[in-house]
């Protein structure tokens, strides 16, 4: 019989229990795993209120204004209630201010120097009308001047025809 019992000794050293430890380590892994997950997992929860209260735990978020400036009034305040419309924060107007007045006094500028370009040019087109009249006028007198030294051509000749039948 010792033959027996150390040859089921032998097998029992041969097969080990690396592969049992190894599967009981693996499901204490898994457990722990699970556990951790179900104690520190967070859970969303979503409901529907007539009344609500909005709480927020993260990081706030970073809002664009569609305006830059330097903030003169600020009326915002932890748990206030904010309505549509409410006016939270007050902007400094000084540099729209500025380039308002910058802009009406070149406006002021600009009137007077239209006022007085269509004031040439009214006075431009009074000279070329007054031209005009003066070239019809030049033009009348040379008609008139053509008229006259064809009226004396004509005398001319005809004092030179009687002359030649004298």
């Amino acid at each position: 019989m010792p033959a027996s019992f150390t040859r089921a000794v032998r097998s029992l050293e041969a097969d080990g229990f690396r592969r049992s430890i190894f599967g009981l380590l693996l499901v204490a892994i898994l457990l722990g795993a699970w556990a951790a997950w179900f104690l520190r997992a967070h859970v969303t929860r979503y409901e529907v209120s007539n009344e609500a209260r909005l709480e927020v735990d993260q990081a706030a978020y970073l809002l664009q204004a569609t305006a830059s400036g330097r903030t003169v009034v600020s009326r915002l305040a932890l748990g206030a209630m904010v309505k549509a419309g409410d006016v939270l924060v007050e902007l400094d107007a000084n540099p729209q201010r500025l380039q308002l007045a910058q802009a009406r006094a070149r406006l002021a500028t600009l009137a007077p120097e239209v006022e007085a370009r269509s004031q040439e040019t009214a006075a431009e087109e009074r000279a070329r009308a007054a031209e005009r009249q003066a070239a019809g006028a030049a033009q009348d007198q040379a008609r008139a001047q053509v008229r006259e030294s064809q009226a004396h051509a004509a005398f001319s000749i005809e004092d030179v025809e009687r002359l030649k039948q004298l």
